[in-house]
């Protein structure tokens, strides 16, 4: 019993680093640095951003995927619609990737200046800011890889249905 409980205690412990990872981080405070606050604060919207548009595309996932079993009894309109939704997000998706990309450049710079900025508490500061700005960089690459695959996922389904029933898919 007591050989059964540490191994099921090493699988715990063993897997807790992968749980903390999955967590996006949190919005440091100001430094009052312009350049550095702006930095920040556009890659933690981003993030933001691609969290609610992640919840908002699992929410029409789960309701295509209730009806995907029985496609041939749902109505026209309602996979129109469901498709009309998820040509929304695909637009939003290559604005957010688009705003990731852009940031993520500017922060490689955006950190190896921050050594450069005086005092030096501040520049420990900013340096900070900088890195946990470029993990919800990565937090945000990592919600829109699921996006996309739930994307590519749903759209097929879905213009495929249209397409076997005679519709056009706008």
């Amino acid at each position: 019993m007591k050989q059964a409980y540490m191994i099921l205690l090493a699988v715990v412990m063993g897997s807790a680093p992968l749980f903390a990872q999955d967590k996006a981080p949190t919005r440091p405070a100001d430094i009052g640095e312009s350049e550095f606050d702006n930095f920040k604060n556009s890659s933690f919207n981003i993030l933001e951003e691609s969290t609610k548009l992640n919840a908002n595309l699992k929410h029409i996932d789960e309701e295509i995927k209730e009806y995907s079993g029985v496609m041939s009894t749902v109505s026209v309109e309602k996979i129109k619609g469901h498709y009309k939704a998820l040509t929304g997000v695909k637009g939003e998706v290559e604005t957010i990737n688009s705003n990731i990309v852009e940031l993520d450049n500017k922060g490689k710079d955006m950190l190896a200046n921050a050594s450069k900025i005086t005092p030096k508490m501040k520049s420990l500061k900013a340096t900070a800011n900088t890195k946990k700005s470029a993990e919800g960089l990565d937090s945000s690459k990592s919600n829109m890889k699921s996006i996309a695959q739930m994307l590519q996922d749903d759209m097929k389904l879905l213009g495929d249905e249209l397409k076997s029933r005679g519709e056009p898919i706008e």
